[in-house]
């Protein structure tokens, strides 16, 4: 058996080698060579060896790829680990970088704070010489008045300022002078200097306009072939002039200033000498689709191209120019709305809301300072439906909108700062004229305004402020200050009182005056494009007398004027400056009330025999008959900060004789300003009257006490609005309902003294209108009373002028048109059922009267 298995064997071994056919022919020459085995089972053993053959072949297939596995994880492994040896190394020498980065920061700031600190004790010293010079002045001035007055005070203090400003400019006119002999004196090397500089901040500020707006200092390092030390020493001596510093992710970012800005007034009107590009805003915004258009796209036009040469920035592409004017002209971007950033809800604090046409998006986003993020109520959506038909408007690419947040980043850091004409970089054509501006007007008789200079503020001014009794204080959305009228001028910081205020008011009302051609500020103050050099400027006032009922003190009262073939202004309804001409049939008040009512109205009247047609949108005058066009005016009538503290002092006593007091009212309890509650007897008809009206659907409470709202100017402003509504009913009278309204008790005293303003006090749904919400049914207005264990709850009854009401809509913002064919004539209020009204919505607050306050458990 051995050696027939020795031989089987062998044929095993040959098999591997041999095709199928030769494994077959040598297992029949075996077959033969070995006696005794049977036929089946050399197959059966042919058949072993063939799977055993196959299995080794897959064997090796195996360890093969195995093998080759296992090369593959050496070479990745190997390639990882040099990787991350390569990763541990850079992470080392940027740390390292970093390290010797904040060693020279700190280093400079150091240097930077004491040269701040050299120069400040210099200021003061300068400071306590001249003080101790003018006081001497002064102690003699003071000797010579016996008790002198308040006004006298104040009068002091500016004279004191105004010498101390005048010595302030002596010093520098003798800094000047010294600077300029020296200059003369020396070799050039300071003029070489200063050029090198110009000429530096123009590469600079070519290249981060290239960039986008925004460069990092590494980058500008890297671009220009500059040392870290030479691009610091640069910055220092420039920033604030033609470049500033930001702080992006722990990285230095350069932002290009400048004050090169775009003309505002119409190329017609310009006459070329304002210093600025005469450039169509639509091509710097790269949206413009005029052909052609009226408007200059050449940069390289001579006015253009001498603007530019003066501030030295000849050298940038029309792209370059692009990013720096949307960045450092407040004109090209739209605003935020502050209102929205403030107050809770869907809109903030903003009235306007879907109609608002500024940008609904959180301020401090745009800042890159929001702390919240994804949590933030306000939007962080530059691509959202509403911002994007906004800026479509606006007149912003699709090109901007990528890039638009970094834009927005940028020009909030510029705008953190004065943005005033460079020191070194002056305007070219421009006289060195200054006006003195204030932080804040130094208001008479101790008063203090609470008004923060901010773009947010409202451009209507609290009357109840002016008269010292607005409870709504800080919440009040309309400008808190103690004169009728707030010049203010936009600088980067926001809004900032101007000096001498009573003298540009007074300028401002006096249409024909030329008084105030002589003072330091006429000649670059504009009030027409209501413009101070670069700068906007703004009027802050008191709502229209047109607009208040009669007795109301210290509103506005707007004048209307006519220009005549001989350049002089002419009031409407009153005889002019030749007694040929005739007087028109309209005044003064009549123009107002149209204007409030439609700003884009056209008027119709009759002078004599000629008839005219004003158009309030053009503030044009047309004679129909010979089509002679005049144009026209509307300025206020002037009041002196005099006759502000005089109307300020109270009634007179004509006024006191004919109000009208209910004969009901406690008289001896009429505060001469505000409101006094009077508590009701509970066995008086009145309290029963009161109280039956109120259990009427409410009986499972206890009254606590009934007290009557006693406010002589809100009866007043009440009794007025009636009349007018019965003016407006034909003579017919006006209905009149008492109605519930629930609040919350912390709201009493602000309802008492100034009325339902439903923006602050809150609205009760929205569902028939955005107004101040009333309830015929006292069960109704008890959900919206503010409940707390152990505590009383409050409801007003107030006397309402429903007149004509119609059915709501929760987009309603004040009552619709009776008629759309005369949309001058409205509805009186909303309600829930025209049929049987239960819940009536007040638009106009004049038409309520806080009647009675009820006290319940």
């Amino acid at each position: 058996m051995s050696d027939r298995e020795g031989i089987l064997d062998m044929i095993c071994i040959d098999s591997w080698e041999l095709e199928e056919g030769e494994i077959e022919e040598n297992e029949e020459k075996s077959t033969e060579t070995i006696t005794g085995c049977s036929e089946e089972r050399q197959r059966e053993k042919g058949e072993e060896t063939r799977e055993e053959t196959k299995r080794e072949i897959k064997r090796e297939k195996c360890l093969e790829e195995e093998r080759q596995e296992i090369d593959r994880k050496k070479e990745k492994g190997s390639e990882d680990d040099k990787q991350e040896r390569e990763r541990k190394r850079e992470k080392f020498s940027k740390e390292e970088r970093k390290q010797i980065e904040r060693k020279r920061v700190k280093g400079s700031e150091d240097e930077r704070q004491e040269r701040k600190r050299k120069r400040e004790e210099e200021t003061q010293e300068k400071e306590k010489k001249r003080e101790k010079c003018s006081e001497e002045e002064t102690q003699e001035r003071e000797k010579k008045r016996e008790k002198p007055s308040e006004e006298g005070k104040q009068e002091r203090k500016r004279d004191h300022k105004k010498r101390k400003r005048n010595d302030s400019n002596k010093d520098k006119h003798r800094t000047n002078c010294k600077r300029r002999k020296h200059h003369h004196s020396s070799d050039g090397h300071t003029s070489r200097k200063a050029n090198g500089n110009k000429e530096m901040a123009a590469q600079v500020q070519k290249r981060i306009c290239s960039a986008g707006g925004n460069l990092g200092m590494e980058k500008l390092c890297s671009s220009l072939g500059l040392s870290v030390e030479q691009a610091e020493s640069f910055v220092a001596e420039e920033e604030g002039n033609s470049v500033m510093m930001r702080m992006e992710g722990g990285e230095k970012m350069l932002v290009t200033r400048s004050a090169l800005r775009v003309c505002t007034d119409k190329m017609q009107e310009c006459e070329g000498d304002c210093g600025k590009l005469h450039l169509c805003r639509y091509h710097v915004l790269d949206s413009c689709t005029r052909t052609p258009c009226n408007f200059s796209h050449e940069i390289t036009s001579g006015q253009n191209l001498r603007v530019l040469q003066g501030y030295h920035l000849e050298a940038l592409d029309i792209e370059e120019l692009r990013h720096l004017l949307l960045q450092n002209d407040p004109s090209f971007l739209p605003e935020i709305c502050k209102h929205y950033n403030c107050g809770n809800g869907l809109y903030g604090a903003c009235n306007f809301q879907t109609d608002c046409q500024k940008l609904h998006i959180c301020q401090y986003y745009l800042k890159g300072e929001c702390r919240y993020q994804f949590r933030c109520k306000r939007s962080h959506h530059l691509q959202g439906l509403d911002t994007l038909s906004k800026l479509k408007k606006w007149g912003m690419g699709d090109r901007w909108l990528t890039s638009l947040e970094q834009i927005y980043r940028n020009a909030s850091v510029l705008r953190d700062i004065q943005l005033s004409v460079p020191k070194k970089r002056p305007m070219p054509v421009a006289k060195k004229r200054s006006l003195p501006v204030a932080k804040k007007e130094v208001p008479f008789a101790g008063s203090t305004d609470q008004s923060p200079n901010t773009l947010d503020q409202s451009e209507e001014i609290c009357l109840y402020y002016i008269r010292k009794n607005c409870i709504f204080k800080d919440k009040c959305m309309k400008d808190h200050y103690h004169l009728p009228y707030r010049w203010q001028v936009q600088r980067a910081g926001g809004w900032e009182d101007m000096d001498d205020m009573e003298s540009i008011e007074e300028a401002y009302c006096n249409i024909s005056s030329v008084y105030h051609l002589f003072k330091p500020w006429a000649v670059d103050l504009n009030f027409d494009a209501m413009i101070y050099k670069s700068c906007k400027v703004r009027r802050l006032s008191t709502p229209s007398l047109a607009s208040k009922p009669p007795h109301y003190i210290l509103t506005t009262d707007w004048l209307w004027y006519w220009k005549d073939e001989y350049n002089r202004w002419n009031e409407y309804g009153k005889q002019g400056s030749s007694s040929t001409q005739a007087v028109s049939d309209i005044c003064s008040s009549d123009m107002e009330k149209a204007f409030l009512l439609d700003k884009n109205a056209t008027i119709n009247f009759k002078a004599g025999s000629q008839t005219y047609e004003l158009r309030l949108k053009d503030m044009v005058q047309k004679n129909l008959g010979s089509s002679t066009e005049r144009k026209v005016c509307r300025r206020p009538k002037f009041v002196s900060k005099e006759e502000v503290k005089n109307k300020k002092s109270g009634k007179t006593k004509s006024q006191a004789e004919t109000t009208l007091i209910p004969s009901h009212w406690d008289t001896d309890q009429l505060p001469d300003l505000g409101f006094k509650l009077v508590k009701l007897d509970s066995t008086s008809a009145e309290y029963t009257k009161v109280k039956d009206l109120f259990h009427n659907t409410l009986r499972t409470v206890s009254i606590l006490s009934i007290e009557r709202i006693q406010n002589l100017s809100l009866w007043e402003v009440f009794l007025w609005q009636r009349e007018q509504m019965k003016k407006q009913n034909g003579g017919k009278d006006v209905e009149e309902r008492q109605l519930f309204h629930g609040t919350s008790d912390t709201f009493i005293d602000a309802i008492c003294q100034q009325n339902f303003d439903w923006r602050i006090c809150g609205a009760h749904g929205t569902m028939y209108g955005k107004g101040s919400y009333f309830a015929r049914e006292a069960s109704y207005s008890h959900t919206y009373t503010n409940y707390r264990v152990n505590q009383s709850r409050v409801m007003f009854l107030a006397r309402v002028l429903v007149g004509d009401f119609t059915a709501g809509n929760p987009s309603h913002l004040r009552p619709p048109a009776k008629n759309p064919l005369t949309p001058s004539c409205f509805y009186d209020s909303c309600v829930d059922s025209i049929s049987c009204p239960s819940i009536f919505v007040i638009f106009e607050k004049h038409q309520i009267y806080p009647e009675y306050l009820i006290k319940y458990l």
